[in-house]
């Protein structure tokens, strides 16, 4: 984490790919839920990236149910 200081604010920036807000939590919330470097769940069918199990699992029923129902990919 690097802290910015802009126009006599403070603001924090992502290590990994360099968005900064102006909030320690922000920051926090979008290292762990939308910067790719922490999404190391993949769909095989589609490849989108998530950063939790539970949500690939989500997508896979919902986007691919027809597809995952012909190919028996396990979801477990």
């Amino acid at each position: 984490m690097k802290i910015i200081i802009f126009e006599g604010n403070e603001r924090f920036s992502c290590d990994y790919c360099g968005k900064d807000y102006n909030n320690l939590n922000t920051l926090r919330t979008h290292k762990y839920q939308d910067c790719r470097k922490f999404k190391t769940h993949v769909c095989s069918h589609c490849h989108t990236y998530f950063t939790r199990k539970y949500d690939m699992k989500k997508h896979i029923m919902k986007k691919h149910a027809d597809s995952t129902l012909l190919t028996n990919t396990n979801v477990h």
